[in-house]
């Protein structure tokens, strides 16, 4: 399977929301806060899809 390679232009622009803490070349790390809340959410029965676009907050 590949491994999806983000662009400098991706980097930066994912880089500017508040619940991303950084991104490197081939991953995501979320912030602490929000995997906390993404789990509560889904538990609730919210949609992981709707977890992480309702997260996406810019800086």
């Amino acid at each position: 399977m590949d491994k999806k390679v983000f662009s400098k232009t991706q980097i930066n622009e994912l880089e500017k929301h508040y619940n991303i803490v950084r991104v490197p070349k081939h991953s995501i790390t979320y912030h602490s806060e929000l995997k906390i809340k993404a789990v509560q959410d889904n538990l609730n029965g919210k949609a992981p899809t709707m977890i992480f676009i309702d997260s996406l907050t810019l800086k």
